[in-house]
């Protein structure tokens, strides 16, 4: 905690956290190099088709107080494939957010990274750029984002490739329901526009443009269980040639199988249609399996300072506050034993307070002995400040609290 005093002015409480994350996967990939071509019309494209490999580490460290909340985030994803070598992406990104501004939330970004293939050297560039996106808390179910992205990539070999590097612009918008709190409704839009700098200088700049518009669905069907599946379509367009048309989508499912680890189950799809004769039809199919690993406390339970009434629950008859620090939370919910784990009703859904990290709610949830836990987001949290702890059968802990009808416990 930072505090300074002097001439009547104190300084707010900085929170400081800090996460680890390590992806490890497998799977198989129809299309590998459209995650970093637009098209097979690209020069930086080459056919791969088979198994990978895939180490994908991501560190997150926050501060947080005065309703900001900094953030740095360093990721690599390390691909070793059987044909076509390794592929060795990394970047950093540095965030300012103020996530309540009455309904609104704001987050700018600035990035970079670097982008690497052993058997395709003159593939290898630098990237950079910014971002910025505007949510809007419209009610306590539904929610609005507008996101805007502005990106350079600069090749390291020009020549072989005849191209220097391109300028991309993509504008989102995103609309999301939540129904329930094991339920989250989405429709999305987004446009993308890429102009390309050629080395010859007779040829005029390339450009891409490209729209799609999406469905998605995320649902817990239980508390160590979430799903999810989206939809899209669009169409794609470059300089000289006809319209494509695009579909594509993803299922995911993703079990809790510890304390701190997940298991995952992706599958994506991407179709392309072509219109012009010169042109042909291609496809992207990628089915990956993964384990999840959190080897670090999250920012939402990293070590923090405290607050009057603590997160310890408070009792008042049936009814029970509950409160966690979760900075940068979008959704916070809590499940238990008195309705059998459901997910899905929107009382047990916590509210923002003044407190941009603190989330609060009364829950009736009669009398009896109960175990309970968090959803950050759609992922399990340990209660802080419980009466008690209980294994959860997964390598973890529930909190357990008992109540009677004209209890009244406070900590």
């Amino acid at each position: 905690m930072l505090m300074v005093c002097g001439a009547g002015w104190a300084a707010p409480p900085v929170h400081l956290s800090g996460s680890a994350e390590v992806e490890g996967a497998t799977g198989y990939d129809t299309n590998l190099f459209l995650q970093i071509a637009a098209s097979p019309d690209s020069p930086n494209y080459h056919a791969y088709s088979g198994a990978f490999l895939r180490l994908h580490p991501l560190l997150t460290g926050a501060s947080v107080g005065g309703g900001f909340r900094f953030e740095l985030r360093y990721g690599a994803d390390l691909t070793q494939t059987f044909g076509a070598g390794r592929l060795y992406l990394q970047d950093a990104d540095l965030s300012l957010s103020i996530p309540e501004i009455g309904p609104l939330g704001l987050r700018v970004a600035v990035f970079g990274g670097r982008f690497d293939a052993g058997q395709f050297s003159t593939d290898t560039f630098w990237s950079w750029g910014g971002r910025g996106q505007l949510t809007v808390r419209a009610t306590e179910t539904l929610r609005a984002a507008a996101t805007y992205e502005i990106d350079w990539r600069q090749f390291v070999d020009a020549t072989a490739l005849q191209l220097r590097g391109d300028r991309g612009q993509t504008a989102r918008l995103a609309a999301i329901w939540s129904p329930a709190a094991s339920l989250d409704l989405s429709l999305d839009g987004e446009y993308l526009s890429l102009h390309s700098d050629l080395v010859d200088p007779a040829q005029a700049a390339g450009q891409l443009r490209r729209f799609r518009g999406g469905i998605g669905v995320a649902y817990l069907p239980m508390a160590t269980v979430t799903t999810s599946a989206s939809a899209w379509a669009g169409t794609q367009s470059s300089d000289g040639t006809e319209t494509d048309r695009q579909f594509g989508g993803a299922l995911a499912v993703s079990q809790r199988a510890g304390a701190a680890v997940d298991v995952v189950v992706r599958y994506e799809l991407l179709l392309n249609r072509a219109e012009a004769a010169t042109s042909s039809d291609y496809a992207r199919h990628v089915l990956t399996l993964a384990l999840v690993g959190h080897l670090a406390p999250s920012p939402a339970r990293a070590a923090a300072p405290p607050i009057e009434g603590g997160e310890a629950p408070v009792l008042e008859g049936s009814r029970v506050r509950f409160r966690l620090r979760a900075p940068g939370a979008a959704t916070v919910a809590v499940i238990g034993s008195w309705n059998d784990w459901a997910t899905d009703q929107p009382g047990q859904r916590l509210r923002a307070t003044r407190d941009p990290e603190l989330w609060e709610g009364w829950i009736d949830v009669g009398a009896g002995d109960h175990r309970y836990r968090f959803l950050v987001d759609g992922r399990p949290v340990r209660p802080v400040g419980a009466p008690r702890y209980l294994p959860d059968g997964f390598g973890g802990e529930d909190g357990a609290l008992a109540v009677e009808a004209d209890s009244v416990y406070r900590r």
